[in-house]
């Protein structure tokens, strides 16, 4: 892994949404990304 770039500051919730947008573009479906991000099941986040 690299390093992050100077004033680059990363959050938990940068690699939560980061894993949700990963998983919709290889097609996972929004039950197992709210599973896996912590999200509700019937977040907007996982529709």
């Amino acid at each position: 892994m690299r390093p992050p770039l100077p004033g680059v500051h990363w959050t938990g919730h940068s690699l939560r949404i980061g894993l949700a947008s990963t998983g919709r573009k290889k097609g996972k479906d929004g039950i197992t990304i709210a599973d896996q991000g912590g999200w509700a099941r019937h977040s907007r986040l996982a529709a």
